[in-house]
């Protein structure tokens, strides 16, 4: 064979694996994206245009997938031909090595895998994010179809069952982009582990959803009306509720949600800052709202300890101030304990200057925190309370609720970074003696490092399915050469199965190591590894023949 031979037969190698591969690809992608888009299509999540929008989105992503199988395809086809028209044997008589028949069918896997990392790791998460603002935009039809189906719509554990649901009118004045109508509704807040702290049924129910900003970006956010409701919580028994407001609830950006969303510099960005993932952001603000309401109970024993007066107002303006000496801690509340020991003292001022003064028996008060910021909602409850001057005598109960300290803010816990929340609950708490901040903290910390490991997943995930494009298309290529008596498609299947298992342990693998790295990251990689000693053994045999 003449010198240049070699490079002719690089060339034809080279080409011929290259228009399969792009044929293949072209085709499995088209194929696996039509899949796609079939399920939303076919659940009313999107409508036919947006469906063929999805489609089309999907077809970058699914390259990863794609990809490794049609370099298979494609370097078992090429070579079976190459060998079985005794091009192989030819090429060997003429001191043509195994090696660099087999060289371009390597050099088109690590292409391959140089193409499908950066893919992977730098626009197929742009799309993936695209496809997910594509399906969640619509929240009122998401709602409506679910419903339709007989199904449950669910926001931030918030879960709503409803007999029909029928979508009204917005209103922009209102800011409202889409209303819906629910009839016949049961909703219920679903806790950590499944529990369930309070469910409402309603015979009507007005969803009302309004575009917002939180943390710079577009989100939808829901409240909802019940009227003629009927409800519990958790230990208490039922009840009528009457008319009521329940809300606001963020329905998840898309990018916000998962590791697979993020590119490579984005998931660097994301470890440093874990607040950015919403099941994250979640955790801190329920530690947020804990720091914020210890530090309004320590304003509230610093007050007492002080003057013994605290000085709280209500909504219209009225000032109270509360004479005690000091709040000890009673149940889920903090009973006020008088200095003289006489009962607890209040005075009331309203915006007009009108004083007046009341002397309970007992006293408790209790602060309460909401998770989206703003100041401390206390309650001050009043029990055998008499008003000083009035004689109508003692009243059983009084209560005065969404009082606020004027000290307070909390806006620097909300805003904070979930570290710095860590630290401070670290070094205010460090032994845990406080139940409910060590709690907190335990599941920040605990969700912050199941991010870790989901992120270790997302990357390894990236570069497995990479990695396999250069095993599978030199796996295909070595069983061709080897097995050239048989069938074109009865020799690929002997790479085809083992690619199929690959890909398989290094799905199965990322969704593992989310909760077992060190047993995920090894089932990930096992199919690699395996791809790569079967191809080894397979070579071995070609050589001695």
């Amino acid at each position: 064979m003449p010198t240049r031979a070699p490079i002719r037969l690089w060339k034809m190698l080279w080409g011929e694996c290259w228009r399969l591969v792009l044929l293949v690809t072209a085709a499995l992608t088209a194929i696996v994206a039509f899949a796609a888009g079939v399920r939303p299509l076919a659940e009313g999540q999107l409508d036919p245009l947006d469906a063929l929008r999805f489609m089309g989105l999907s077809v970058v992503p699914m390259l990863q997938f794609t990809a490794p199988f049609a370099a298979g395809f494609a370097a078992t086809l090429v070579h079976h031909r190459f060998a079985s028209e005794n091009e192989a044997l030819a090429a060997s008589a003429a001191g043509i090595s195994h090696r660099r028949v087999l060289a371009p069918a390597l050099a088109l896997g690590l292409t391959l895998t140089l193409i499908v990392a950066g893919l992977a790791n730098f626009v197929i998460p742009t799309f993936l994010q695209a496809i997910q603002r594509l399906i969640t935009r619509d929240v009122a039809h998401v709602m409506i179809s679910a419903i339709e189906r007989g199904e449950s719509a669910e926001f931030n554990g918030l879960v709503i069952h409803a007999d029909r649901a029928i979508r009204g009118q917005s209103d922009p004045s209102r800011g409202v982009t889409d209303r819906v109508f629910l009839f016949g509704v049961v909703a219920y807040d679903a806790g950590d582990g499944g529990t369930i702290r309070a469910e409402v049924a309603a015979e009507r129910a007005e969803a009302l959803l309004t575009r917002e900003r939180a943390d710079g970006e577009p989100v939808t956010v829901v409240r909802m009306r019940l009227e003629g409701a009927v409800g519990r919580q958790a230990g208490e028994g039922l009840g009528e509720v009457g008319a009521i407001t329940i809300g606001p609830w963020i329905v998840p950006n898309a990018f916000r949600d998962s590791p697979d969303l993020y590119t490579f510099s984005g998931l660097r960005e994301l470890r440093r800052s874990p607040e950015r993932n919403a099941a994250v952001d979640t955790h801190r603000r329920r530690l947020a709202a804990a720091l914020h309401a210890r530090r309004v109970e320590r304003l509230i024993d610093d007050a007492l300890a002080g003057e013994g007066r605290l000085t709280l107002r209500d909504a219209i303006g009225t000032r109270l101030s509360v004479w005690a000496s000091e709040a000890r801690p009673d149940d889920a509340r903090r009973r006020l304990i008088s200095r003289e020991g006489a009962g607890v003292a209040v005075d009331l001022a309203d915006a007009a200057g009108v004083e007046r003064r009341l002397i309970a028996e007992r006293a408790w008060i209790s602060v309460s925190t909401n998770e989206s910021g703003g100041p401390a909602s206390i309650t001050l409850e009043l029990q055998n309370v008499a008003a000083v001057g009035d004689a109508a005598g003692t009243r059983d109960r009084r209560a005065f609720e969404a009082l606020t300290l004027d000290a307070d803010s909390g806006a620097s816990f909300y805003d904070a970074p979930a570290a710095d929340l860590l630290a401070e609950t670290r070094r205010i708490d460090p032994a845990g003696a406080d139940g409910r901040l060590a709690s907190f903290r335990a599941a920040l910390e605990d969700r912050i490092a199941r991010l870790e490991r989901e992120i270790l997943a997302v990357h390894n995930e990236r570069f497995a399915l990479a990695a396999s494009c250069l095993f599978i298309a030199a796996l295909g290529a070595v069983v061709a050469l080897r097995r050239r008596d048989g069938g074109p498609l009865q020799v690929y299947l002997w790479s085809f199965f083992p690619a199929l298992a690959a890909v398989v342990t290094i799905s199965g693998g990322e969704n593992v190591a989310g909760d077992n790295p060190a047993v995920g990251l090894a089932v990930l990689w096992a199919g690699v590894a395996a791809l790569g000693a079967y191809t080894l053994v397979e070579l071995r045999a070609l050589g001695r023949h």
